[in-house]
């Protein structure tokens, strides 16, 4: 199972957020994850 979040700090930059776990093994496997990303002019 996993989930996650983005939020749009301008028209050309994001920041996102994510995590999540393993529910079929029963072993405590989880992650976290987060990004930043922009937009390059052309």
């Amino acid at each position: 199972m996993d989930t996650g979040f983005t939020y749009l700090i301008t028209n050309n930059m994001q920041y996102d957020i994510s995590g999540g776990l393993d529910l079929k093994t029963g072993t405590s496997d989880w992650f976290i994850s987060s990004g930043f990303s922009f937009r390059l002019p052309n």
